[in-house]
């Protein structure tokens, strides 16, 4: 049954440039009629063009919670138009083979990501959240959508429609010779839903013939209609392709699934999880079933053959055992760890120093950097128009005024002349060391960011086009979204330029680092825009900057020395310069022990605008397909490489955390910090039933720290950072006691303060706690504001309250937990004769 839908208004134009379409696809988003072309190749354009009306297109509301019920055409909702046609064109531009499946498919996967939107109220992509997002995945993964979205229950509908209306059956099925064909087209625009001719069930065909329809428990399921890798995987990517879409259209305002494989994983887990219970409610009725039917035979031997009724089970059991094999070689991928190869732990105290120096370089100095920078080249140009035989910018009244807009800025360099000379190695108050030190800085903060190689970064002399940010490199995404994209070259596992998602933070940096590049072009020219065409933008690189000279604008740019630039800067930075000497700098491994203490250190906490920006997904390329590349060099071939590339940061992040574990414990052991939460009480545990080895009561502090924290490891705890650091991983014994646990699972994406307090598998900071003080104190000015509304007063008063209690709740289980682990450090003997074996 259709409803009428107030129609929403769609975005100003749909019209698409042809470097943005897919050579396919040869219509605009807002045309009724949208034409495909799925010639076999590009080569036979033209010669089989398919139709598609999108007043076919539908969306099935019915049983949900929104405003919108009943079954509406798509063309009710026109902002939900294009942003469908657009992931549709992104799937033809990634797939050269198989377009018209490609563009069905898309549209099939976003119009059931359509119906679950409308029953959960949603009308917009825009009104998605991460968690919503999340719940699609994991329904999808658990139930597949044929239960989700209802289908039965719709076809059932349908089949009582006909027996209402005989000549219904006529505009879904047509006769011939005895035999009825159903047309899957005509049957999904009746139900509001997509549906394939094998997926039509076997009990919907007799019914809607015979005029019969059995009960409903009766119900056949098609085979193919059962819960896929697949299935979940198609719609994952389609949930990507509706997301960061241009600004004119409606979508997903976030990247949902960067590191799908993660997800995937977790989600063959979700199915093994579900069909391991179906599998035993099924054995079980089967066992019962053959235990009432040996008895009722009064002794006799009963020859139990196989049945119908047993091939669910026997192909469930298959599908279980696959799903199985799925999910432990995910979840043995995602644990692999590089073994002599890992680099080493990067230590808190310099990873905050190197950041904190690099963001006093890229913001507070900036303005003060390109004034000068400025400054010395107009002087320059100025002393080449009055002819000098050699144009040197260095006046007196020129070097006064640059070092009094340095000084004023607390710019810790000054500049009297262009470039070293004579014995001073390290550069000295010259302007390339000036410029050298900005540019490491910059360096450091997007080689932290985005944890690319130096080459890819920097540029190599033997390959000027094909390594090296360059200028234009870095785009933003909308102008309403502050999302961006950087392309870098991948020197090894992909060999291909490829694009990642970046921060602020790797945007700001290459937006100052263009600034500079402007200040470098050549003298007595005017700015000039990002050239158009990508391989010549991909030779102008950014990390190049000629000497403050007349023949140094005049010749080629010399290249960035980024290890002898690092010395002025570590120096700087109070760190010692020769801690990198004979190895390349970690800087991924300083993102990840940035990411992973950010919120257990008061200096980053002091830098949280700065740390919100902070992402793994900046790590991960994403490649683009060139659209005249052959399908065989196309992104399926180059598939493993990325795999490989995330499972690396997996690894390296899953070692980081275990390191940050390593360190709590050891100030737990040793008493001197104050954790709360409730883990403490495993660790407790496991000190006396553990089998130690022999030395370890002698053994140092952080190597019983190391050995508790295997343990843990080996049963399945492992740690996620956050105000309250949660260890419930994939623990077994304690995983039922967790505050957030639904019956099937721990919660943790429901994290609060009120949630996590207490928890067995919480550990809570001294930090973390101030950062709730830091919340309560917001909630006091709301709640004091006569201004405000007496509700908005009243729920931070509640805020307030709820805070109060939690903070003083930790505080007191952290001082106890301080107090017990004391004595533990004070006799280790003791603790040993307590063990259990």
């Amino acid at each position: 049954m259709r409803n009428q839908a107030r129609p929403i208004a769609a975005t100003s134009t749909t019209k698409l440039s042809d470097e943005e379409k897919s050579w396919r696809f040869l219509s605009d988003f807002d045309d009724q009629i949208i034409l495909i072309d799925v010639s076999e190749s590009i080569k036979f354009r033209g010669s089989n063009v398919r139709e598609f009306d999108t007043r076919a297109f539908l969306v099935n509301a019915t049983g949900g919670v929104g405003i919108h019920t009943g079954i509406h055409s798509l063309e009710d909702f026109p902002h939900l138009l294009p942003p469908m046609l657009s992931a549709a064109n992104s799937a033809l531009k990634d797939n050269e083979g198989g377009a018209a499946q490609a563009f069905t498919d898309t549209i099939k996967y976003t119009t059931l990501i359509y119906c679950w939107m409308f029953r959960r109220g949603f009308t917009r992509l825009a009104e998605l959240g991460r968690e919503d997002i999340q719940q699609l995945s994991a329904e999808v993964s658990e139930q597949g959508w044929w239960d989700l979205m209802q289908y039965q229950q719709a076809l059932l509908q349908e089949a009582t429609y006909i027996l209402q209306d005989s000549e219904r059956l006529f505009v879904i099925a047509t006769q011939r010779d005895g035999t009825w064909n159903f047309s899957p087209e005509s049957l999904s625009f009746r139900i509001g839903l997509p549906i394939h001719a094998n997926n039509i069930p076997r009990w919907f065909r007799t019914a809607t013939v015979t005029k019969q329809i059995p009960s409903f428990e009766t119900f056949d399921k098609p085979t193919r209609a059962g819960l896929t890798r697949r299935e979940h995987r198609m719609t994952l990517t389609t949930i990507n392709r509706l997301a960061l879409l241009d600004e004119r259209f409606d979508g997903i305002r976030f990247n949902p699934f960067s590191k799908m494989g993660g997800e995937l994983a977790a989600g063959d887990q979700r199915r093994a999880r579900r069909l391991k219970k179906l599998l035993t409610v099924s054995f079980d009725d089967h066992t019962a079933a053959t235990r009432d039917n040996v008895q009722s035979t009064s002794g006799q031997d009963i020859a139990t053959p196989r049945h119908q009724g047993d091939a669910p089970t026997a192909s469930l059991d298959a599908l279980a055992q696959e799903i199985d094999t799925w999910a432990r070689e995910s979840a043995q991928q995602a644990v692999q760890a590089p073994s002599h190869h890992a680099t080493p732990n990067m230590p808190l105290q310099i990873a905050v120093a190197g950041f904190k120096e690099a963001l006093r370089w890229q913001y507070d100095y900036k303005d003060a950097i390109l004034e000068v920078l400025r400054l010395l080249r107009d002087s320059l140009e100025s002393k080449i128009t009055e002819q000098r035989v050699v144009a040197r910018p260095f006046t007196v009244e020129v070097v006064e005024k640059a070092n009094s807009i340095l000084a004023s800025a607390g710019v810790p360099l000054r500049v009297n002349r262009a470039s070293t000379y004579g014995d001073d190695p390290d550069g000295g108050n010259t302007a390339s060391a000036l410029v050298n030190t900005i540019l490491f800085a910059l360096y450091f903060i997007i080689a932290t960011n985005l944890g690319r190689r130096p080459g890819e970064i920097l540029g190599r002399a033997k390959n000027k086009r094909s390594y090296g940010l360059y200028r234009g490199c870095c785009v933003r995404v909308s102008d309403t979204i502050p999302f961006h994209r950087i392309e870098t070259y991948i020197q090894k596992s992909i060999k291909a330029y490829a694009t990642s998602w970046c921060n602020q933070l790797v945007a700001d940096a290459v937006n100052f680092l263009e600034e500079i590049f402007q200040i470098a072009r050549p003298l007595f020219t005017s700015p000039e825009p990002v050239k158009i065409d990508v391989e010549i933008a991909r030779t102008e690189k950014l990390f190049r900057f000629p000497l403050f000279t007349e023949i140094g604008f005049n010749s080629e740019r010399p290249i960035f020395d980024a290890r002898q630039a690092s010395t002025r800067f570590f120096r700087l930075a109070g760190i010692d310069p020769t801690i990198f000497m004979g190895r390349q700098m970690p800087f991924r491994r300083t993102f990840m022990t940035l990411y992973v203490h950010r919120f257990d250190s008061p200096e980053l906490l002091a830098l949280q605008q700065y740390m919100k920006d902070f992402s793994i997904e900046s790590l991960l390329a994403y490649y683009r397909d060139k659209s005249n590349r052959l399908p065989e060099d196309s992104i399926k071939a180059r598939y493993a490489a990325y795999e490989t590339e995330s499972l690396n940061i997996a690894s390296m992040l899953k070692e980081e955390r275990k390191f940050y574990l390593i360190e709590i414990l050891t100030d737990l052991l040793a008493g001197q910090r104050r954790f709360g939460g409730g883990f403490a009480r495993v660790v407790n545990a496991l000190l006396k039933k553990l089998s130690l080895p022999e030395n370890f009561k002698d053994a140092p502090l952080s190597e019983k720290a190391e050995s508790i924290a295997d343990e843990l490891e080996q049963r399945g705890y492992r740690l996620v950072e956050g105000n309250t650091i949660c260890m419930a991983g994939d623990a077994g014994k304690t995983r039922e006691q967790s505050n957030c646990f639904d019956g099937e699972r721990p919660r943790i994406e429901l994290a609060c303060p009120s949630m996590c307090s207490g928890c067995v598998h919480s550990i809570s900071t001294e930090v973390g706690l101030s950062i709730y003080e830091e919340e309560m104190e917001s909630a006091l000015k709301t709640a004091n504001d006569k201004r405000l509304p007496a509700a908005l007063r009243k729920e931070a008063q509640a805020l307030i309250e709820t805070l109060k209690e939690v903070i003083e709740s930790e505080k007191a289980m952290a001082e106890g937990t301080r107090v017990r682990f004391q004595r533990f450090a004070d006799s280790w003997t003791t603790i040993r004769e307590e063990l259990v074996k």
